[in-house]
């Protein structure tokens, strides 16, 4: 796993993006701000060889240097992984398998969403629902949970999501799961 680090040099407000993977010095990279010859020659005097060393680094050079862990969020996309896995999950008690091209329909479906819905949180909710009322779906489409297949009938199987909580109002939780098979319908 490679991990990143904000480090500024406080003197001059230069910023360097430092990498580790594995726990090892991976790369420096410049990020902002003006670097001279000499500070050049001394930027290797900043990184620590190993990660598990920072934290020295970090003490010794407390009034000079800054370091911040980069934390990334999750994305769209592990979102929407996520849930599906979740719910093939709890469907058939075993974690699917995650092809390639499964990665490719679920990009189509995110895509797809996103433009239905005209925004990234709605386009989840709304794949929150359509998995949470999977059950609701007619037979045939609760048999076939393969993303491949949910890509090609999304359609359908919006339709078929809209009609069923319609006649069960009880069917989505929250209210703003609700109002995003309302806006389907409309």
């Amino acid at each position: 796993m490679t991990t990143y680090y904000k480090l500024e040099i406080i003197k001059t407000g230069a910023t360097l993006k430092l990498s580790f993977r594995g726990g090892k010095f991976l790369r420096l990279e410049h990020v902002s701000g003006k670097l001279n010859e000499s500070q050049l020659r001394q930027i290797g005097l900043l990184i620590p060889p190993n990660e598990s060393q920072l934290e020295n680094y970090i003490n010794s050079l407390i009034d000079k240097v800054s370091y911040t862990k980069i934390e990334k969020g999750r994305s769209l996309y592990t979102l929407f992984i996520n849930e599906w896995i979740n719910f093939y999950t709890q469907h058939f008690g075993y974690a699917p398998k995650f092809s390639p091209i499964d990665g490719v329909s679920l990009k189509s479906i995110i895509s797809y969403l996103k433009t239905l819905t005209g925004s990234e949180d709605e386009a989840l909710a709304l794949w929150e629902a359509i998995l949470y009322n999977w059950k609701q779906l007619d037979e045939f489409h609760q048999k076939n949970t393969d993303l491949k297949y949910i890509n090609s009938r999304i359609n359908v199987i919006l339709q078929n999501v809209k009609r069923n909580t319609t006649k069960k109002q009880a069917g989505v939780s929250g209210e703003y799961l609700q109002s995003v098979i309302r806006d389907l319908q409309s």
